[in-house]
Order: C-alpha cells, then sequence, then structure tokens
C-alpha cells in the first residue's frame, strides 16, 4: 500500500534521483533543488509516495502569483511531478496529484497552475487557462498551460502567471 506524505530533509538526494530517473535528465531535480531554497517552495507541498520504504515519486506545488495590472492573486504552480522510471504507468502519479490537490485545497489554496499534458491533467479538474483570462508567460504553449480551481467560489481574478526566476532554466 502507498503511503503520501511531506519529504523529508533526510530525502532530497533520493528525491533529486527520482526526477532524474522520471524525466532521463537533471532539469526537473536540479528545479527542485532550487526551488527549495526559497520562499517559493511549501514544504507541506512537497510530497513523497512511497511503497515498503522505497520512495517511487515526488511532486512540488510552489507558491507563484498571477497579475493584473496593479492586482496580484496568490495561486500554485504544480511541477515537477516524478516516478521512478520502473513504477510509472502503476497510477501512482494519479494517486499522488490527486493527494497533493486535495492537501493545497485544505491548505487554504484556491487555484493550481500546470504546464502539461491536458489529456493527463483534465482529469483532475483541470482546463485551459484561457477560460479564465489567465496567460502564460512568454513561449508557453498555451494549450498546454492548464488552471485548476479548488474553491467553489467565483474567482475574479485574469492576468499573467510570474514564475518564481529559479523556473527560468527549466521553462525555456
Amino acid at each position: 500500500m502507498a503511503i503520501i506524505r511531506p519529504e523529508k530533509k533526510a530525502e532530497y538526494e533520493m528525491v533529486h534521483t527520482i526526477h532524474q530517473s522520471a524525466f532521463k535528465r537533471d532539469i526537473e531535480a536540479q528545479l527542485v533543488d532550487r526551488l527549495r531554497k526559497t520562499n517559493y517552495y511549501h514544504s507541506e507541498l512537497s510530497l513523497v509516495i512511497e511503497e515498503d520504504n522505497d520512495l517511487l515519486g515526488h511532486l512540488l506545488f510552489t507558491r507563484v502569483v498571477i497579475k493584473d495590472g496593479n492586482k496580484t492573486f496568490p495561486a500554485l504552480a504544480l511541477a515537477p511531478v516524478g516516478i521512478k522510471a520502473d513504477y510509472q504507468g502503476k497510477k501512482l502519479g494519479t494517486q499522488l496529484v490527486e493527494e497533493g490537490l486535495k492537501k493545497a485545497k485544505y491548505l487554504g489554496h484556491k487555484l493550481v497552475i500546470v504546464l502539461g499534458d491536458p489529456k493527463f491533467y483534465t482529469r483532475f479538474g483541470f482546463e485551459s487557462a484561457a477560460n479564465f483570462e489567465i496567460t502564460p508567460p512568454a513561449g508557453f504553449p498555451e494549450e498546454a498551460f492548464l488552471v485548476a480551481k479548488l474553491c467553489p467560489e467565483e474567482i475574479d481574478i485574469k492576468g499573467q502567471v510570474l514564475y518564481p526566476v529559479q523556473f527560468n532554466m527549466t521553462l525555456k
């Protein structure tokens, strides 16, 4: 039975290895390492999934801002979500995303942004950010820029998402 919980400092190196395995490169692992050193990092929303004391996956929600003129609205960015290569396709990523969204909602967050495959993320309630008049930074593919509302009330916000500078190396 898989357990989902916040990562521990002692697991940072293992989480780095998970992302290297999941993405077959270092960019996402380095992003997590950089974000942990900022105030955008949300330790309660840096989650691991483990089975038999073996870490199999990790996801991170990072604080971001949506800017509309002089107004700003807080939101979360979901990135990255990584599952060890040998464990992909076993619904572990789905479990992580579902639990992460529940926890984010419980903690009072209202909106989550993701740059990802619409076929995967729409099952969790994500829809095109364009539906909310929320725009990605320049160069993002709009069809893969998605938003999930975590609260039932109407959200009266539009604008462009501003990511922490730590994402710059990853998003180019």
